[in-house]
């Protein structure tokens, strides 16, 4: 099976590890881990918030500390498990107001039903936030392993402002661009949710790499037919303003807290009744190679070269920012 590159680093750190009988999930098959014992499926999940910081996305003290906990939480909805308990490791640096950071981080688990029950804490030149969140299920949790060829794929809501809020950043915030961050996940939608869908990946590190690891997971491509409609009116509104096209929101690796899940058509109406704001981003498709469809031309999209060369430059992210301004130029987009 194909990896990404980043999958594949993960890899040669942990290549030697003994694995427990008990998990279900291999690497980057799920959002949570997930062990079977007893016949209570066991899901656990890990989330640090740490790139964003250093690199100065977040720099407000309550933002910082609400994102810490629902990161973390947002993973349980992918899985359509609720989560009950939470550890939270905190290294704090100078510059952040440590009281507020925790005020918020404490809300966004208390909205959540979440408790949080230990942890530790440290000292450095910069903060870090982690966060592992614990949970059970009766029934088997979702994966981002079981999409079918032929199945819809959506995103469970219409998506863009963090996208926006991070591509301003990379153009230096010449927008000022904000949006609400405080989202509540109702899981009981979620765990309704399970009955309908085939697979589930949370989109926080933005729609192209999740759809990249539900297409590497499941051995299958996408055919993509890109409507506006995918995105709300503050970030079309951005767009527009910066003179940039709206698949940046698309390309972007940052993301609103939502999932994109693969299902049969006949279930459509049963997922809409839960969320209605779904939308269709396209269907999955065997071959060689995902498709997007843009006014009226079908272009071939390889969203795995696109993803890896984004994971090379991660380390240095204002130098995206051109490559989201010329994608178009890019060998990675050529017409069919």
């Amino acid at each position: 099976m194909k990896l990404s590159k980043e999958i594949l680093d993960v890899k040669s750190l942990i290549s030697t590890r003994q694995r427990s009988s008990a998990q279900l999930n291999n690497i980057n098959e799920s959002d949570c881990e997930i062990l079977l014992e007893d016949n209570i499926y066991h899901v656990f999940n890990t989330d640090t918030l740490a790139e964003e910081i250093f690199f100065k996305l977040y720099t407000d003290s309550e933002m910082i500390g609400y994102i810490a906990a629902f990161s973390a939480l947002s993973d349980f909805s992918a899985c359509c498990v609720s989560p009950k308990w939470a550890l939270q490791s905190a290294t704090w640096g100078p510059n952040h107001q440590k009281k507020i950071v925790q005020k918020a981080y404490l809300d966004c688990l208390e909205k959540h039903n979440v408790f949080l029950i230990g942890g530790d804490t440290s000292n450095l030149d910069r903060t870090i936030v982690s966060t592992t969140v614990f949970g059970n299920s009766k029934t088997k949790p979702i994966t981002r392993k079981g999409a079918k060829n032929g199945d819809l794929v959506a995103i469970i809501n219409k998506t863009g402002c963090a996208q926006a809020f991070a591509l301003d950043y990379l153009n230096e915030n010449k927008s000022f661009f904000s949006y609400d961050y405080k989202q509540v996940i109702d899981f009981k939608k979620y765990e309704l949710l399970k009955d309908y869908i085939h697979c589930s990946i949370d989109s926080s590190d933005g729609i192209l790499t999740s759809l990249n690891h539900l297409s590497l997971v499941n051995q299958l491509e996408f055919q993509l037919d890109y409507e506006e409609d995918w995105f709300t009116n503050p970030s079309l509104e951005f767009c527009k303003e910066n003179k940039i096209h709206p698949l940046n929101l698309f390309i972007t690796e940052h993301g609103d807290y939502s999932n994109i899940i693969t299902f049969s058509e006949d279930n459509k109406d049963s997922i809409m009744n839960l969320f209605p704001e779904l939308c269709i981003l396209g269907t999955c498709i065997e071959g060689e190679n995902t498709f997007l469809n843009i006014n009226e031309k079908n272009n071939a999209f390889n969203i795995h070269s696109i993803v890896d060369y984004l994971y090379d430059n991660r380390e240095n992210p204002h130098l995206k920012f051109s490559f989201f301004k010329s994608l178009f130029d890019k060998e990675f987009f050529t017409y069919k």
